[in-house]
């Protein structure tokens, strides 16, 4: 943009917001600022060219209902781990053990409603949508397409999947302060009437929203953040390499932390809670709660692992297959791979419900690999690579899913 291009503030949009009396003018306000600024930046064919894209692979029916399956399927997930945590933490409280608690099996109705009222006071600052990696009031605003039609289709359906997220968001962000609240003796008309103590709350709120970002899987943590950002550079070079990588990953975060979650639910998970995460403890890195929140993520994550090889042996589920000959032979008989097997015939695929599917698939894995000298170090390396395919079956990862496709028809593969 050049200097004849530049951005200019409205006057009177700046003097509204600085003379505004009350919470609700000065967002209005600066609302309008934002819109104005956005409407200075014109769409470059790059913005024009990723926007199709992204319409390409989103604007469809199976997407929508992926992602709010995907959000529903996780919430037993979330809950079981919670309850987990809930009981090491009074656990350890009976015991004598002095620690923050952050929750609670349950909490009073009224605190509920409390807590689901509360979500519009931090609704601002957990909005967003997965589908998006570089997102921004700004960007989000902008006009991108001339045709009102093809613009009335774009901003639609971005829309629409952030407030499928939103719903999420609010059911998580609720239970979560509610519980958290409920463990610190807080009570609804406390949270309701504003007389409560500033630093609870705030402390509730951020736990509470932070588990809100995890369940939709739009929370920043150090590997999602270097794969998201990683060669956003402004060189050449950089510009090239970032170019080519989202031509294959459009969506980098998503898929970047729903592996981060499907780690944290499986075995893996409680290997690194019961030692580096209780060693950071030790150090004061970490928080008592912190580590036993990872706790309980490991240990249901395991028993995900434990039923997928249970219901592999019992036949009610199919796993990643492997022999080209059956799998052939399998497609031909409308058999899937990564399925739940119905009594009356028929199965239902399960390798879209990420990140649950990961540890379990892990499990019909290391089942399927079982040999006559029992569970050996190739089948639990096996088992991790039941990882993968359900992650690739992502609607963010079809074109990285696509190219592998190719590839492995080439003959120098």
């Amino acid at each position: 943009m050049t200097n004849q291009d530049a951005i200019v503030i409205d006057e009177s949009l700046a003097d509204a917001y600085l003379s505004a009396q009350t919470e609700a003018d000065r967002k209005a306000a600066y609302d309008q600022i934002v819109q104005s600024i956005a409407n200075q930046i014109p769409p470059t064919f790059a913005d024009k060219w990723n926007a199709w894209r992204y319409m390409s692979m989103l604007a469809n029916p199976r997407t929508h209902i992926r992602n709010i399956v995907g959000n529903l399927g996780f919430q037993p997930v979330r809950l079981a781990k919670d309850e987990i945590a809930a009981l090491i933490e009074g656990g350890l409280s009976l015991a004598g053990v002095k620690m923050d608690r952050t929750k609670s099996f349950v909490a009073a109705p009224e605190l509920y409603q409390a807590a689901w009222k509360d979500f519009s006071n931090v609704a601002d600052s957990l909005s967003g949508s997965k589908y998006g990696d570089v997102s921004s009031e700004i960007n989000d605003r902008r006009r991108i397409f001339k045709a009102k039609p093809l613009e009335r289709v774009r901003t639609g359906n971005s829309n629409l999947l952030e407030l499928e997220d939103v719903v999420f968001k609010r059911v998580t962000y609720a239970d979560a302060l509610a519980k958290f609240l409920q463990a610190n003796g807080a009570t609804a008309q406390q949270l309701s009437s504003g007389q409560i103590d500033t630093n609870l709350l705030e402390r509730a709120r951020a736990y509470a929203g932070q588990q809100a970002l995890k369940a939709t899987y739009q929370d920043r943590n150090d590997f999602s953040d270097v794969i998201s950002t990683r060669f956003r550079g402004r060189n050449r070079v950089e510009r090239g390499l970032n170019a080519a990588i989202d031509a294959v990953l459009p969506f980098r975060r998503t898929p970047a932390n729903i592996l981060v979650r499907g780690l944290e639910y499986s075995p893996a998970g409680l290997a690194k809670s019961l030692t580096v995460d209780l060693a950071k403890v030790k150090q004061g890195k970490m928080t008592a709660a912190e580590a036993i929140d990872n706790v309980a993520a490991g240990l249901t994550g395991t028993g995900l692992m434990a039923l997928g090889a249970y219901l592999f042996m019992n036949g009610m589920v199919t796993g990643g297959g492997g022999d080209e000959t059956q799998d052939a032979l399998d497609d031909l008989t409308g058999k899937q791979n990564y399925a739940l097997n119905l009594p009356g015939g028929g199965s239902i695929t399960l390798d879209w419900l990420a990140p649950e599917a990961l540890p379990f698939f892990m499990g019909v894995r290391m089942a399927e690999t079982l040999g006559e000298d029992g569970v050996t170090g190739d089948d639990i390396i096996a088992s991790f690579g039941a990882v993968v395919d359900p992650m690739l079956e992502m609607s963010m990862l079809q074109s990285l899913n696509d190219l592998i496709d190719s590839v492995s028809y080439v003959d120098s593969a």
